[in-house]
């Protein structure tokens, strides 16, 4: 699929799905199809393997940073990104536009050392600050049931 994207002449976000379709040989209709397939069996199987790390894996995760970046008891990293919309809402239309120029959802993604997703906050529209989705994530109100007093996650 990465193949027929670069051969459409665009890339990430300018992919339309009718320039898929056409490299494919399938309508855009049939692209949005597979796509929607894709993320249903993709989100079928997320609390399965996106999931907050356990004590011990914490104590892991903490270890190898430590030993390999000098962060001492910290689990993991944390950044904002913005996930694009192909269309502006209809609802709320200024809240999403983003300081790019487009209209994005806006999400925080946390890893852990081997840059494996533990956690996603999605879902707030895309002219959020990362600290706002943050400062109101289950994480950070919850804080302590997901960290000890000494952890935290290193961000931008």
């Amino acid at each position: 699929m990465r193949h027929a994207i670069e051969q459409s002449g665009s890339y990430r976000n300018a992919v339309a799905l009718q320039k898929i379709g056409h490299m494919m040989g399938i309508s855009k209709g049939l692209v949005n199809d597979y796509v929607m397939l894709a993320c249903n069996a993709i989100l079928k199987h997320c609390d399965q393997v996106i999931k907050w790390p356990d004590k011990k894996a914490c104590q892991n995760i903490s270890g190898t940073i430590r030993k390999v970046n000098g962060f001492v008891n910290c689990i993991g990293v944390i950044d904002g990104t913005l996930f694009p919309l192909a269309f502006a809402p209809m609802v709320n239309v200024e809240e999403y536009y983003t300081r790019k120029g487009d209209y994005a959802i806006k999400g925080l993604v946390i890893c852990d050392d081997a840059a494996r997703i533990t956690r996603i906050e999605l879902g707030w529209p895309g002219s959020v600050q990362d600290n706002r989705v943050w400062s109101n994530s289950e994480i950070y109100v919850g804080r302590d049931k997901y960290f000890n007093q000494k952890e935290y996650l290193l961000g931008d």
